[in-house]
C-alpha cells in the first residue's frame, strides 16, 4: 500500500491541469471500526487541501471511540486534519456524509471534494444485490468531483 500511497492521495481535482484547488475535502470512510489501515491514508491525503475532515462511519460506537483515540494518537498534529465520526449503518452515515457536504459547497462545489472510502475486508460478507445495492447509495450521494476508493481483500 506505501507504494501507491501518494498516487491515492492526491485529490481528484488534481486530474485535471484546469481543475480549481482544493480547499476542503472530506474523507468518509464506511465501516471504518478502530481505523488502524486508514490512517496513514489519510494523514497522506490531508497533504493535498488546507482542510481535511476525516468522517469514520460505522455502527458501533465503541470502534468509532477507539478510532478517535487512535485519530489523536497518530494524527492529531496533522495540520487542518479534523475527526468528525458518524454513528449509523451505511444508508444513515452517507446521507450523512451527503449533507454535512451540501452545507459546505456540496456536490464537489466550492473548492469541497469528498471521497468515499470502503476499504473492502467486509464486502464478501455481502450478497451480491446489497454489493449493488451499497455502490447505487455512495453513487447516488456523490458529486462530479467526488471519488470512491474501494479494497478489497484477495480471496
Amino acid at each position: 500500500m506505501a507504494r501507491h500511497m501518494a498516487e491515492i492521495a492526491l485529490p481528484a481535482a488534481a486530474a485535471s491541469p484546469a481543475a480549481e484547488a482544493l480547499v476542503e475535502q472530506r474523507v468518509v470512510e464506511l465501516g471504518a471500526g478502530a481505523g488502524h489501515r486508514t490512517h496513514p491514508l489519510v494523514i497522506a491525503m490531508a497533504g493535498h487541501a488546507a482542510r481535511t475532515t476525516y468522517s469514520p462511519t460505522d455502527i458501533s460506537p465503541s470502534a468509532l471511540e477507539e478510532n478517535r483515540r487512535y485519530f489523536d494518537a497518530t494524527c492529531g498534529a496533522t495540520a487542518g486534519l479534523r475527526f468528525e465520526p458518524l454513528v449509523g449503518t451505511h444508508e444513515v452515515t452517507t446521507q450523512a456524509a451527503a449533507a454535512a457536504q451540501r452545507g459546505g459547497g456540496g456536490g464537489g462545489g466550492g473548492g469541497v471534494a469528498t471521497t468515499f472510502m470502503f476499504m473492502g475486508s467486509s464486502l464478501g460478507n455481502y450478497f451480491n444485490g446489497e454489493i449493488v445495492g451499497l455502490l447505487r447509495l455512495i453513487l447516488g450521494v456523490m458529486g462530479p468531483r467526488d471519488r470512491l476508493l474501494l479494497g478489497v481483500d484477495r480471496c
